[in-house]
């Protein structure tokens, strides 16, 4: 039983950790995007992305980006676990 209790602690700290990793991503992206820090302006273009599409100040992708971290974080998240067997 001592197993079964390590292995279900062990993946609810691995889910935690990379959940954790994906939520700093989209917020710290969605900041840059918001902010329009430089490196991120020039590898948008460098991507192929519209000049006027990065200077547009009414721009959804940060503020998307940066509220995609919410949802991740929230304890809600946690019941698909039991439904998927983890």
């Amino acid at each position: 039983m001592t197993n079964l209790a390590n292995s279900s602690r062990g993946r609810l700290i691995a889910y935690w950790v990379t959940t954790a990793l994906v939520a700093f991503q989209l917020g710290s992206g969605g900041a840059g995007d918001i902010l329009r820090i430089q490196p991120v302006v020039e590898g948008m273009a460098h991507l192929g992305y519209p000049g006027p599409l990065l200077r547009d100040p009414r721009r959804l992708e940060g503020p998307w980006r940066s509220g995609g971290a919410r949802p991740a974080l929230s304890p809600a998240q946690g019941v698909g676990l039991r439904r998927h067997g983890v």
